[in-house]
């Protein structure tokens, strides 16, 4: 781990195992060294002809929680995603090239079906999803079933009518064959244990080994297992064409030996098909020019870059993207708990810095090496347009070049010539080389604009006022000036240490927002259920916390209870939406009512600004608006610092110490597979209702080491051992921010403090560290 931290094998991003990434080694296994760097699995590596490693990424930010194809040279450069981010499926898993340059992989939801889906062929050389082809004039989709009998790949709740196929690996013999795992269909009745209901549901599969022959559809057996054991990831013993060799990429030494990337961004407005920097992030009156789209372009139009980055057609403040905010994540530690990562789909994050985003929307900027990053195009007062949801790295020394933020993979670049290359009525000092973007052109000239700085700093250097007609746009600072609360440190933005006083801090006098947002009452018109003070809550979190990031709990009008649901066996309380969201790729703090109300502006938040009662426009000061903009965007945590503050080992994480792993194994485990496995089973939250989320964080499959894991998340307080949700929710009645379900008639708790299963697993809390 770099920055001095004692090493530790960080879990994946459900805290449940440890991650496991692509390393290489020379052929006597010596010189073994890591050339991937996620925060969740990297798996299924194999070598193309071409020389790439293919491999299946789970890549799993805030709601993008997914298995796309991935692509990298063998040195660990040039890794992106090359397949499967926004196509039909979930999870592309175990990816195996065929002799025709096609991809055969089993595709299948997330979870539930024990590793087995459909059997799919896809054309990943022209095609970089099922609807995007690499040129205009390609037809067709990339992807097709192989077996005559469509499997169900996207429901995992339905049990598979034709089986289902895991772990292929394609024949190189000239016979159009395939060896795969197959298992047929094997539903059982299972009786649920919230409403007693007997239901049909997919049972333990029969992974037998067969030979698929791809044009005769036939399936024949190879070696069929005994019940209760299944044959998977076959390997046929024969010749194969020898892969092409890629050389370790030429990189820059003195980078290098800084621990420093560099990424080359052509423009911003470069987007792709999702629009995830185009016009559906923009606010009212902000504005992206279009012109006609080049030849071979996949729309009708496209950003105008030569409009934006003419200063004589459009100042600074008519362009929508201002600076470029990177982000580093924290690998998460064992026995981390979720109360201290906070109400949210997004793992603990801290912010490296920040670059100025140029006319033409380019930037060009140095990064740490090694380190999963994230960028997010900011405005101008330092809200994220989006939220990026996923990690991206370079290699020591690696220059990382892209046509824009979320640009297609494949077909026509914006930012090139004769756009590039041609920089009107600006300076004639910085006279452009041909092609370049305005970042290059200003990087080459002065290489320190490449280092990140701690604040968003603009300086008009581009505008010739004579040239332009017009004056130099205005300089602009957004720095944490004007703060009476704690500075964050080294990016590092912890709820309690530098949100939550932002709130009670009585040096802002009758702006301080306790004096009215005192209370949870939603009756209450001068708090309207907003309450902003630092009181412990029953989590352990701040009020503050919770209210902002919890919404409001709906209620039945006759009744007078709190509205529930059913949500794939679990019982959620119905709540309105937060005043800040997180976790999805369009939720960031432009699309927070929250810091709508405290600019008195429309933003992109899914429901209309509120009459105004009390005007907010000023209560805040720049930056406090900034420090609370970057908390949210960064994804809402309650900490973003595992280590509390102190020297970064293990010994000072926020996590639970002292839980025998051992007396978990023997006592406790078989507890919680008896009594809460059947509803605690691997679920997939591939974007869908926030309220499934700690549900879905709380997974038991068996795997002692992963099941003891994710048991800690739900520990925070050992000296406390009830007050601990691993206690709590199941011996509930309550159905306030976290319901549990209740069993028998009349319902009552799973759990009762009276019972010996209960002693055990208090007994097995109160031995840990109390400090």
């Amino acid at each position: 781990m770099a920055e001095g931290t004692e090493p530790y094998a960080h879990l994946d991003e459900y805290e449940r195992e440890r991650a496991t990434l692509l390393h290489v080694m020379n052929a006597d296994g010596t010189a073994i060294h890591q050339i991937s760097f996620n925060q969740s699995h990297d798996r299924n590596p194999t070598v193309l002809r071409s020389g790439e490693i293919m491999f299946a990424r789970w890549d799993h930010v805030g709601d993008r929680n997914h298995f796309p194809i991935f692509f990298a040279n063998p040195d660990g450069t040039s890794i992106f995603v090359r397949y499967g981010a926004f196509s039909p499926g979930n999870s592309f898993l175990q990816p195996r090239e065929m002799p025709d340059g096609k991809v055969m992989t089993s595709l299948m939801p997330l979870s539930g079906t024990n590793l087995g889906g459909a059997l799919m062929s896809v054309d990943i050389q022209n095609f970089s999803e099922n609807d995007q082809p690499a040129a205009v004039e390609t037809t067709g989709v990339g992807q097709k079933q192989l077996s005559v009998d469509n499997v169900n790949f996207d429901d995992r709740d339905e049990p598979a009518t034709f089986g289902r196929y895991t772990s292929p690996y394609p024949l190189y013999d000239g016979t159009n064959r395939a060896l795969v795992s197959w298992s047929p269909s094997r539903p059982v009745n299972e009786t649920d244990p919230l409403t007693g209901e007997v239901e049909r549901v997919e049972g333990l599969p029969l992974y037998g080994v067969y030979m698929f022959d791809i044009g005769k559809q036939t399936l024949r057996p190879i070696a069929i297992p005994p019940e209760g054991w299944s044959y998977v990831d076959a390997v046929a013993v024969a010749p194969r064409p020898f892969p092409n060799v890629i050389p370790d990429k030429p990189l820059n030494a003195d980078l290098a030996a800084r621990g420093l990337g560099l990424l080359n961004i052509k423009s911003v407005y470069d987007t792709d098909d999702q629009d995830l920097m185009g016009d559906s992030v923009l606010a009212p009156g902000e504005v992206i020019p279009k012109t006609a789209a080049p030849a071979g372009h996949h729309h009708a139009t496209v950003p105008d870059l030569a409009k934006l980055k003419d200063p004589a057609q459009t100042t600074a403040a008519q362009r929508p993207g201002r600076f470029l905010r990177v982000t580093k994540a924290v690998p998460t530690p064992p026995g981390l708990s979720r109360e201290s990562i906070g109400e949210t789909e997004m793992e603990m994050q801290q912010i490296v810095g920040y670059t100025e985003v140029e006319p033409d929307g380019s930037a060009r900027l140095l990064v740490p090496s090694d380190t999963p990053l994230t960028l997010a195009v900011v405005d101008s007062n330092g809200m994220a347009f989006q939220t990026h949801t996923n990690w991206l790295q370079v290699r020591p020394g690696e220059t990382r070049t892209c046509d824009g933020c979320h640009s297609p993979r494949r077909g026509v670049a914006l930012n090139v010539t004769p756009i590039a290359g041609n920089h009107p009525n600006t300076q004639t000092v910085l006279a452009p080389q041909p092609g370049e973007s305005m970042a290059e052109t200003r990087t080459r000239l002065n290489p320190l604009q490449m280092n990140l700085k701690p604040d968003m700093t603009y300086i008009d250097v581009w505008t010739d006022p004579v040239a332009a007609g017009r004056p130099a746009d205005a300089p602009l600072a957004l720095t944490y000036l004007g703060l009476t609360t704690a500075t964050p440190v080294n990016g590092v933005i912890n709820f309690p240490d530098h949100i939550a006083p932002l709130f009670t801090n009585p040096a802002r006098l009758l702006n301080t927002c306790t004096n009215c947002h005192n209370n949870a009452n939603a009756d209450d018109p001068v708090s309207a259920g907003l309450d902003l003070r630092s009181v412990v809550s029953g989590t352990g979190r701040l009020t503050s916390y919770e209210s902002l990031t919890l919404g409001k709990v709906q209620f039945d009008p006759d009744t007078g209870l709190p509205i529930v649901r059913e949500d794939d066996g679990e019982i959620e309380v119905v709540r309105d939406d937060p005043i800040v969201k997180t976790g999805g790729s369009r939720d960031s703090s432009r699309s927070s009512p929250l810091f709508e109300k405290l600019l008195e502006r429309e933003l992109t938040a899914s429901a209309p600004l509120p009459a105004r009662t009390v005007n907010h426009a000023g209560m805040m000061n720049p930056g406090e608006l900034r420090l609370l903009a970057e908390w949210a965007d960064v994804g809402a945590q309650y900490y973003n610092d595992p280590f509390n503050g102190l020297p970064r080992t293990l010994a000072n994480t926020r996590g639970v110490k002292g839980l025998d792993e051992t007396i978990f194994e023997e006592d406790v485990h078989p507890i919680l597979l008896e009594r809460c496995s059947m509803c605690h089973q691997p679920v997939g939250n591939g974007g869908g209702d926030p309220g499934s989320f700690e549900r879905n964080q709380f997974v038991l499959t068996g795997d002692t080491e992963g099941d003891y894991n994710v048991t800690l998340t739900m520990v925070n307080n050992v000296c406390n051992p009830p007050a601990n949700p691993l206690l709590m929710r199941p011996t509930s009645n309550d159905l306030g921010a976290h319901p549990h379900p209740q069993i028998g008639t009349p319902p009552r708790p799973v759990m009762s403090p009276l019972e010996a299963d209960y002693t055990t697993i208090r007994d097995w809390i109160a031995s840990g560290d109390c400090l």
